[in-house]
């Protein structure tokens, strides 16, 4: 027996019928792993509700009989080993003529294992190591399953075991297994041992690294099923009023910092594409906002120059028309321009000066300039 706090399992097995109208059943037999006369356990009585034990149930003192016609329950209080079987149940009448019989009810007893454990074996060779999982104190034997996850690519994979052991330990069992797993320090395997057991709600397990530290991991026990027997299954389960501890060891986070890691250097990396590009777009938004002030500027420094010539052009034509009607009152067609002529000279002088600072040089239309100079002798020809 192996129930936590102590007390062995019990267990019901039910019968019941129904008849048609007019018929009138009278006895009740229940049966083990067959329904000769030699394997009956019970007899009921339906009409007194009296019951006799017997065969392999007649010394028993924990075996109880409940009588509520078209019902009857047999219980079992202490359940063992023995009890396991196929059991039947019988309605006949009165000279034992059997009017139906059921079909088997299976009692199955089931003990759950303890958490599986990891050891160390010697190491096999160079980067090559044996690990071990076993778990007693289950029946039936439980299984062992096995599965690496290698740091390098996080990827869960079977692993077939090197070598198993099962050992009976009176009502229960002992398994073991063993694998042999090729690791580095660069690149360690992390193994994980899964016991699975019908008496479990899922299956319990454990993990070691290796190369690593000499303890597991993590260890993580399910909680067991409930240890009351179903009627339908009449199937006797260890009883369990304490939940199994759970042990929590923190996981290696090498899967988790990687994980962050990553995350990190890609924001990063975004980032700083991100301020490449807003940096391009306001630099070339500066270039252009330059262009446009520079085009800006030499349209109005075009502007300029422009009013300028036109300035300067109009009073020397001002001037030179002022001449010829100051000359023409004295029969003298042509107009004599003295280069000495101040206001003339000063006119001219002006106007090549503005344009020489702006970079840029003027050319007269020729009915503008003079058709000869004095070289500032005073000397002057006819316009």
């Amino acid at each position: 027996m192996n129930p936590d706090n102590g007390i062995p399992p019990t267990v019901d097995l039910v019968c019941s019928y129904t008849v048609d109208p007019g018929e009138t059943m009278q006895v009740v037999y229940f049966y083990k792993d067959g329904t000769t006369d030699s394997d009956q356990i019970v007899g009921i009585v339906i009409s007194g509700g009296s019951y006799q034990l017997q065969n392999s149930f007649a010394s028993r003192t924990d075996v109880t009989v409940t009588v509520s016609d078209p019902s009857f329950t047999v219980t079992i209080g202490t359940v063992t080993l023995a009890d396991e079987g196929s059991y039947y149940c019988k309605i006949t009448t009165i000279v034992k003529i059997p009017m139906s019989v059921s079909s088997a009810q299976n009692l199955k007893l089931l003990y759950r294992p303890n958490p599986p454990q990891i050891t160390r074996r010697p190491q096999v060779a160079t980067d090559t190591y044996r690990v071990t999982c076993s778990s007693d104190g289950g029946r039936p034997a439980p299984e062992i399953r096995w599965f690496k996850v290698k740091s390098s690519d996080q990827m869960q994979v079977t692993l077939n075991e090197t070598s198993g052991n099962v050992q009976n330990q009176g009502d229960t069992f002992l398994v073991e297994s063993t694998v042999e797993v090729m690791a580095t320090q660069a690149d360690p395997v992390e193994l994980i041992c899964k016991l699975l057991h019908d008496s479990l709600i899922s299956q319990t397990t454990t993990n070691i690294t290796v190369p690593g530290s000499a303890a597991p991991s993590t260890t993580t026990t399910e909680k067991p099923t409930n240890s009351t027997v179903p009627s339908t299954t009449n199937t006797a389960r260890s009883t369990d009023t304490t939940d199994p501890s759970t042990n929590n060891t923190a996981k290696s986070t090498n899967t988790t910092g990687n994980g962050w890691r990553t995350v990190s250097i890609a924001l990063i990396v975004l980032t700083m594409c991100l301020f490449c590009i807003i940096a391009y777009h306001v630099f070339r938004i500066r270039s252009l906002s330059r262009r446009l002030k520079s085009q800006v500027s030499e349209h109005q420094h075009g502007s300029v120059i422009t009013n300028n010539v036109t300035e300067h052009s109009n009073n020397v034509n001002n001037h030179v028309s002022a001449k010829r009607q100051t000359d023409h009152s004295s029969g003298f067609d042509g107009v004599y321009v003295n280069y000495d002529d101040t206001a003339l000279a000063n006119s001219y002088e002006e106007l090549w000066r503005d344009n020489c600072s702006d970079g840029q040089y003027m050319e007269l239309d020729e009915n503008q300039l003079p058709s000869t100079a004095t070289n500032g002798t005073g000397d002057s020809k006819q316009i």
